[in-house]
Formats: structure tokens, sequence, C-alpha cells
């Protein structure tokens, strides 16, 4: 059984902890490699090369590791999680990471 197919449909939550121990991230994922492989190539996981462990916990049901991410990120606040993470310094950062969005004149410019 390959790496891909043995994680897939598996519920996992999980944390990355940054070198220092620093918890960087929470998220849940029914299939890890492909979630590890979204956070390499997204632009908003700019934070991904600050990783240097993951901890990964099984759940029975995707409820179920949706309800154990929520909680963790609010209690653990993680430094990367916007989503959940209810402390003032999060919701400042939440709105400085907004994108913005490109607005043009009817000239074109």
């Amino acid at each position: 059984m390959s790496h891909r197919a043995f994680w897939k449909g598996r519920q996992v939550v999980y944390r990355l902890y940054g070198k220092d121990g620093t918890l960087l991230y929470i998220g849940c994922t029914g299939n890890w490699p492909v979630r590890v492989q979204t956070h390499r190539c997204r632009k908003t996981s700019f934070w991904w090369p600050l990783v240097h462990r993951a901890r990964l916990t099984l759940h029975r049901s995707p409820r179920e590791a949706a309800d154990v991410e929520k909680a963790a990120i609010q209690t653990e606040r993680p430094l990367y999680n916007l989503v959940d993470n209810f402390s003032s310094e999060h919701r400042k950062a939440k709105r400085l990471m907004t994108w913005p969005t490109r607005r043009t004149s009817a000239t074109g410019g």
C-alpha cells in the first residue's frame, strides 16, 4: 500500500511546529499527503518553510476531526491560524493579511 493510499480517508488533526517548538498551525484533513502538498504550494501558506515537525492525531469522522481542530485552535492559539482564533492579535493580523481587491478605472488605470 502506498503512502498516499494509506492516508486517504483517514481523518487527521495536525499540529505544525517551528524549530523552537512554537505552534504554527492546526488543521484537519481526510488526506494528509495532499494537504501537505497544498500547504507547500499555496501563497497563503507563506509560513510553511518555518515548519520543522508535525504531530498527527487520528479521528473517527470528519465531524469529530473538525470539532477537535476548532477547539484546539481556540485554546492553543497557533500563530498562523486566523479562523476560529479569537485573540486580538489574530484579528489584527487577519485584517492586515486580507488581500486587497484590484480596482481599475474606466480609463484602464
